[in-house]
């Protein structure tokens, strides 16, 4: 009996959630928001419908981890590598400064340094979930901000076991030999679970596609997505590893197999389900009469965690030379406090470090932050835009030096290529080969440098800014070419070009179909989808072996 209430109860949630998921969208806005309303309103905080709470929070656990394997089958070492020091350093110091900052103004407020020093350990995680889904959405994963923003909280994810043992010293629970013990603990199982995955997917795991696939049985290939993804959860939750992190590990060293792409297909399904589950569960954490009472502190108290949050993501990306535009960006896609705070308040409760009250105020304060993290991430590249705009404005663009010097640069008759990842570099190949002269802008100054070593003229310059495009001599070149991945970034580029030079010619990289309208309208004369003409090739590739 139960077995089925558990059901009932799971059912209620996941249908609140659908309804007003599809309220949301229709109103323009993130589903997200809808899932956590119907947790709330299904809550112990409100109508007290869903009472099993375990279950609910067990389901959730399992819809994150699945988040990060199928985001880890998109990615590659190489890719992960190229985090470099925005992933553990920047990571690692955002840590460590919230947490100094907490404590610092917690001290101020009269809290013993200990309580002050937990509360800055439960607020330093962001929303790995909620950030990842919104980036994933709306595109934005591939942009500068989105990747640093996944670095960061790939190291976040890292860090939770650490944290939880910092958190069970300070309780007074354990001492500095044991804890200096734990940590050794946690970074072999680490080591040793990578090195499991490596050694299954590389070596059992060929063996045992290739007899599924032998077998053309469509069930089977389900079967081995679905124990892939929860069997690497369940791993690294064994050896007291976040779940998250060790699907997202599980999920990168299958992406080098051929069957990454089908077994993420097959793996989607379940993560939506559970991904809901997990907004749901969220939701269900607010007490509304409890805030309600205490309206004006809670208030207070997210607006102070947002704003410094994303101040200190900001300081810490500029100095790691970051531009001014990007770094806000990451901070304000990063300023909520993240779904494990709950982990943490939990053990920092148990052991004596917080009591009710403070825990009441820092939950409702996080999953306030939650609900508004859809539009913060939404709106943060145009924020980091505008502030970019604000500072071109209030100052003369200064040349970059090298072969883009004001007196070496083309002043007519050039192409502008936007963005210099693999796809922006092909296209300037192909032009240089013509013999066109290329000007390459990009805000990341590996890649200019690069450019330049090709024998290219680059500046490091955001093309979404007049005084770029302006210095770039925009109304005297042949054409624009927009090889951006990000949509958006795009969007505001070719808007840019076309406010500045209505006769400049301009060409635009869509990455999906559903962006080739929105880039012509923007005023691109060709946007050329990366599906389109992926499919394209591969037919005739096909052909040209059939006949």
């Amino acid at each position: 009996m139960e077995t089925w209430t558990i059901l009932l109860e799971i059912l209620e949630l996941l249908s609140a959630a659908m309804v007003l998921g599809i309220i949301f969208e229709r109103l323009g806005q993130s589903s997200i928001s809808g899932y956590l309303i119907a947790g709330t309103l299904l809550g112990p905080g409100f109508l007290n419908v869903v009472q099993n709470q375990q279950v609910v929070d067990g389901l959730a656990e399992l819809g994150v981890a699945l988040l990060l394997f199928t985001i880890g089958l998109e990615f590659s070492w190489q890719r992960l590598k190229s985090f470099g020091a925005v992933g553990v350093g920047g990571g690692a110091l955002q840590l460590t400064l919230t947490t100094l900052a907490a404590a610092a103004m917690g001290s101020a407020l009269g809290m013993r340094w200990d309580v002050s020093l937990a509360v800055g350990l439960m607020i330093g995680p962001s929303s790995t979930a909620c950030v990842l889904r919104v980036l994933r959405d709306r595109s934005m994963l591939d942009g500068i901000h989105g990747r640093h923003a996944l670095g960061i909280l790939l190291l976040q994810d890292a860090a939770l076991a650490p944290l939880v043992l910092l958190m069970v010293l300070l309780g007074g629970k354990g001492t500095p030999v044991t804890i200096i013990f734990d940590f050794a603990v946690v970074a072999g199982s680490a080591i040793g679970l990578v090195a499991l995955f490596y050694a299954l997917i590389n070596y059992a795991f060929p063996r045992l596609l290739s007899a599924v696939v032998a077998t053309r049985n469509r069930e089977l290939f389900v079967l081995i997505a679905a124990t892939t993804s929860l069997g690497a959860a369940w791993a690294a939750h064994a050896v007291n590893l976040s779940p998250a992190l060790g699907a997202f590990f599980a999920g990168m060293i299958l992406a080098e197999s051929p069957f990454a792409t089908q077994i993420r297909a097959d793996v989607t399904s379940f993560r939506t389900l559970f991904v809901t589950v997990f907004f749901a569960s969220v939701g269900m954490l607010a007490d509304l009469q409890w805030i309600g009472y205490n309206l004006l502190p809670v208030l207070a108290l997210t607006a102070a965690l947002i704003a410094g949050k994303a101040a200190i993501v900001w300081a810490v990306l500029i100095g790691l030379r970051s531009t001014v535009g990007n770094a806000l960006a990451t901070g304000v896609t990063l300023a909520q406090v993240g779904e494990f705070s709950f982990v943490l308040s939990g053990v920092g409760a148990a052991h004596g470090l917080i009591d009710q009250t403070t825990l009441r105020l820092l939950l409702s304060a996080t999953v306030l932050s939650l609900f508004i993290t859809p539009a913060l991430v939404m709106y943060a590249p145009r924020l980091g835009r505008f502030l970019d705009r604000t500072l071109s404005e209030a100052r003369e663009p200064l040349p970059t030096g090298g072969r883009a010097e004001l007196g070496e640069r083309p002043a007519e008759g050039h192409l502008i290529v936007v963005g210099f990842g693999p796809a922006g570099e092909k296209v300037a190949d192909a032009l240089k080969e013509e013999g066109f002269l290329v000007l390459v802008l990009d805000l990341n100054p590996r890649l200019v440098a690069q450019a330049k070593e090709l024998g290219l003229f680059a500046e490091v310059g955001d093309a979404s800014l007049e005084a770029t495009l302006t210095h770039a001599n925009v109304e005297r070149a042949l054409a624009v070419v927009v090889t951006l991945p990000d949509p958006h970034a795009a969007h505001d580029v070719i808007g840019q070009v076309r406010s500045l030079a209505p006769k400049t010619r301009v060409f635009a990289r869509a990455r999906w179909n559903r962006y080739v309208d929105t880039l012509k309208h923007a005023g691109a004369e060709v946007s050329m989808s990366e599906e389109e003409l992926v499919g394209r090739e591969l037919g005739a590739e096909v052909v040209s072996r059939l006949t």
